[in-house]
C-alpha cells in the first residue's frame, strides 16, 4: 500500500537565477535566490535571498543587507542578541 504523494506546482520568485542541470520538484524559490548548476531541489522550499547547492540542494550563502554572507552566520547573529 503506497502513501498518497501530494504535488504542488514548482513557484520561482521574481529576480531568481537558476543554473542548467537543475532538478526542482514539489517547492518554491524565494525571490532573488540562486539555484547553483546540477542542485536537486526536491520538496523544500528555497527562503528569499538565498544561495544553494547540491543533491540535495541545501543552503550555502544567505544575502543579508545586500551582502553575501556564509549560512552559519545568521546563527551568529542570533547568539549575540
Amino acid at each position: 500500500n503506497m502513501a498518497e504523494v501530494t504535488r504542488r506546482p514548482v513557484i520561482i520568485h521574481k529576480n531568481c537565477f537558476i543554473g542548467s542541470n537543475v532538478v526542482l520538484h514539489n517547492c518554491e524559490i524565494g525571490e532573488g535566490s540562486i539555484i547553483a548548476c546540477g542542485s536537486v531541489v526536491r520538496s523544500r522550499d528555497v527562503p528569499a535571498n538565498c544561495l544553494v547547492e547540491g543533491n540535495p540542494a541545501r543552503i550555502i550563502k544567505m544575502k543579508i543587507d545586500g551582502k553575501w554572507m556564509p549560512r552559519n552566520i545568521e546563527l551568529k547573529l542570533k547568539e549575540k542578541t
